[in-house]
């Protein structure tokens, strides 16, 4: 007997938020550590929650996660969209290609 559609996304849905959250707390360390007047920290720890997840997830699921981290990049940036769609294109294509290259 085939699984019901909802029933199906649930799992998706809960790996995403729980991924979404670990990226949240990872975004917040990184800002704790980075140097003052740059902002930019020595180290990225939300990429390595963006490469973890991937390559934790199928595939054909990429999709779940990038999405689910697409608002966060967005709106996470102090609200200037265009940077933060800037660091979303960044940040997805070094953990695709980092993730793509691993598998």
């Amino acid at each position: 007997m085939p699984v019901p559609a909802p029933r199906r996304l649930v799992p998706g849905l809960v790996r995403g938020a729980a991924v979404a959250v670990a990226y949240l707390v990872a975004v917040w360390i990184s800002r704790g550590i980075s140097v003052p007047p740059l902002r930019v920290a020595p180290i990225r720890p939300p990429q390595g929650v963006y490469l973890t997840a991937l390559l934790l997830t199928p595939v054909s699921k990429w999709w779940v996660i990038i999405v689910t981290l697409l608002p966060i990049n967005l709106f996470g940036v102090g609200g200037n969209i265009v940077i933060g769609a800037q660091y979303f294109v960044a940040n997805s294509l070094e953990a695709l290609f980092a993730a793509s290259a691993s598998r």
